[in-house]
Order: C-alpha cells, then structure tokens, then sequence
C-alpha cells in the first residue's frame, strides 16, 4: 500500500508527531550543518535510528541523509543571498560540507545550478 493511501495506526501517528516535533527543534537549531552519525542524530532527536528511517521513508518519502543534504544546500544558499560577497565554499563550509568538491556537487544536485550560477540568477 502506498503511503499517500495508507492511514496510521494511532501508535505510529503518534510516533510521526513526536519526530515532526524533534526534527523541528532540530532543524531550527541548524543541527543538519554538523557532521552526526545516524545514532548521534536519533539521540538528539530522541528516537531510535530505526524509527528515523521509518520516519524518514515512510512518512517523508525521502532518504534521512538527502532531507540533511537539502537542508544544507538551502542554508548555504540562503547564506549567498544575505551574503554577496561571502565565497561560495565558506557558504558550504558554514551549511556543513567543508569539502569543496563536495559541496559543488550537492549544490549543482539539489539546485540544478552552481552556487556561482545560482547566486548570479537570484539577483535578478
């Protein structure tokens, strides 16, 4: 059954509330730009890991790893906004990818543009 289809039990609709809760806690601390294990992240979020991946795949439709790479690709490009001048590998280096390759790559991925092309479309 697909999970646009399927209802939660009350157990697991409570367990999705109790990770949509940490994950925004989470989040808003900016938690996805250091560099955690899986278990480092379900213990900040007081889960175990494998409830996260159930999380994660059942709920949200999308790798734990991929949600964090989106959530540093959308700081360092938010960070490049408020920033001009501010280099594009120090953007990556502050979001959580210090490797510059690395975050060339994973900003090309999540944006379809580099960070350069990205930065000189949004001031348009």
């Amino acid at each position: 059954m697909s999970r646009s289809n399927r209802r939660l039990s009350r157990e697991d609709a409570a367990m999705k509330e109790k990770i949509l809760d940490a994950l925004y806690q989470w989040t808003a601390g900016r938690k996805y730009c250091m560099d955690s294990t899986y278990e480092e992240i379900a213990g900040d979020l007081d889960i175990t890991r494998e409830q996260m991946v159930w999380f994660c795949s059942e709920i949200l439709g999308i790798r734990f790893l991929s949600l964090r790479k989106r959530q540093r690709v959308a700081y360092a490009a938010s960070l490049l906004r408020l920033y001009p001048t501010m280099p594009a590998t120090a953007a990556g280096q502050k979001a959580g990818i210090a490797d510059k390759s690395d975050f060339r790559r994973q900003f090309r991925e999540v944006m379809g543009l580099t960070a350069e092309e990205w930065r000189a479309s949004s001031k348009q």
